[in-house]
């Protein structure tokens, strides 16, 4: 057994950011401090243009929650999980948050640091749950 799964919102715990929004010029995705921050140490962008992507499809869902996992095996040992085989390929699922899945997307391939990452999608703005 190796590493516990690491999740990029726990590297913003007690995070309070979301005064100041940012707009993204192409796909016009609005998203707060907490996000971009992931966003520019991760070099992630590529996660806010998939959620982008999706918004005309579900236009009707003015609250969506995004996750990228990335997939591996691991073991759970005292309901903790511990990595035993990394991948580099991630699953994109936005579900609506009542564990309805909405959209599901594999990515082949990542360079994406975390093994978890969750965002919320609330009225046209992503924001970390933090943030909320």
């Amino acid at each position: 057994m190796s590493a516990q799964v690491q999740n990029a919102n726990d590297s913003l715990q007690g995070y309070c950011g979301g005064e100041q929004l940012f707009v993204n010029p192409v796909t016009k995705l609005k998203y707060t401090e907490g996000v971009k921050e992931i966003a520019k140490n991760t070099e992630s962008y590529w996660f806010l243009d998939i959620i982008a992507s999706y918004q005309k499809k579900l236009m009707e869902e003015g609250f969506q929650v995004w996750k990228l996992e990335r997939e591996y095996s691991f073991t759970t040992v005292n309901d903790q999980k511990f990595i035993d085989e990394r991948k580099d390929s991630f699953n994109v699922i936005c579900e609506d948050g009542n564990n309805r899945i909405l959209i599901k997307q594999h990515i082949e391939f990542s360079d994406f640091t975390f093994d978890e990452y969750t965002v919320w999608c609330v009225d046209g703005v992503v924001l970390l749950p933090v943030e909320y």
